[in-house]
C-alpha cells in the first residue's frame, strides 16, 4: 500500500500544510489519494455543537477531498492539549484495533495515503491506568516509514536531529521536509532581517541534512500553492 506518515519536530511545524500540498500534488497527477489522522485535539465545534477535525478539514478543502474531515479521523478532541490527556479529560481514549480498522478503511478507499501525526514524534496518544500508546507503536502496526517536517529557523537543528534519531533507532524515517514558513508577528525569529533569516534558514539546512545523513524531499517556500512532484520524486517517497 503506498503510503506515508508525516511527523513534525513540534507542534505547528508544517505537517497538516504539507500533507494538504502532497495529497493535492497526488490527485492532480490523476492519482487517488487520501489522508488519514489517529487522533487529533484542539478542535472547535460547528454552529450545531458538533467537534469538527480542524486538520481534516484543511487538508481536504485545499487537496480537493470530498470526504466529511469527521471520516477520516479516528479520535477527535476538544481540548487543545496533548492527545492522551484529552482522552483522559473527554474520552474515549485511542484504541489501537480502531486505528488499525479506520486505516485499512481508508486504504480501501484511496490508492495512495498520506497519515498525518500529532504534534511530534514523542507525542502520547494514550496514557492512562489501562494502557500506553505511542506514535511510533501506531507507525510500526501500520508498517510506515516517516517523513519529518519542520520550520528552518532558529532551534532547528536541534529539533529536527533529536527527531530524525529518535526514528532512526526505530529504522522508520525516510526522509525530511523543510518548511521555510516565516510566522508574522512579534519574537525573536522576527528580529532577524529578510537576508539573515535566509542565512540562517539556507546553512540549517545544509547542517541538518549533513548530521541526519537523509535525504531532502522538499522545500516548502512561504505559502507555497502547491508543491512539484515528478515521477522520480512520487516513487522515491512511496518505495517499498
Amino acid at each position: 500500500m503506498p503510503a506515508i506518515f508525516i511527523t513534525g519536530t513540534g507542534t505547528d511545524a508544517g505537517k497538516t500544510y504539507f500533507a494538504a500540498l502532497l495529497v493535492k500534488a497526488l490527485r492532480e497527477a490523476g492519482l487517488n489519494a487520501g489522508y488519514y489522522k489517529a487522533a487529533a485535539s484542539g478542535n472547535a465545534r460547528d454552529a450545531n455543537g458538533r467537534l469538527v477535525a480542524g486538520d481534516a478539514e484543511r487538508v481536504a478543502k485545499i487537496a480537493g477531498l470530498s470526504a466529511p474531515p469527521n471520516t477520516l479521523v479516528s479520535y477527535i478532541y476538544e481540548a487543545a492539549v496533548s492527545p492522551h490527556l484529552a482522552a483522559r479529560l473527554e474520552g474515549p481514549p485511542p484504541d489501537l484495533a480502531k486505528i488499525r480498522a479506520d486505516y485499512a478503511r481508508i486504504c480501501r478507499e484511496y490508492a495512495y495515503v498520506v497519515v498525518e501525526g500529532s504534534g511530534g514524534i514523542v507525542c502520547p496518544l494514550r496514557r492512562d491506568g489501562r494502557s500506553t500508546l505511542m506514535l511510533p507503536e501506531v507507525i510500526k502496526e501500520l508498517r510506515l516509514a516517516t517523513v519529518i517536517v519542520g520550520t528552518v529557523g532558529l532551534g532547528a537543528i536541534n529539533n529536527f536531529v533529536l527527531t530524525a534519531e529518535y526514528l532512526q533507532r526505530r529504522g522508520i524515517v525516510r526522509g525530511l521536509v523543510f518548511n521555510r514558513f516565516r510566522a508574522s508577528g512579534g519574537g525573536a525569529a522576527n528580529a532577524l532581517d529578510d537576508a539573515l533569516a535566509d542565512t540562517l534558514a539556507n546553512d540549517n539546512m545544509q547542517v541538518i541534512a549533513e548530521i541526519t545523513g537523509l535525504p531532502v524531499w522538499c522545500v516548502l517556500a512561504p505559502d507555497a500553492p502547491k508543491i512539484e512532484l515528478t515521477p522520480e520524486w512520487l516513487a522515491r517517497i512511496f518505495e517499498e
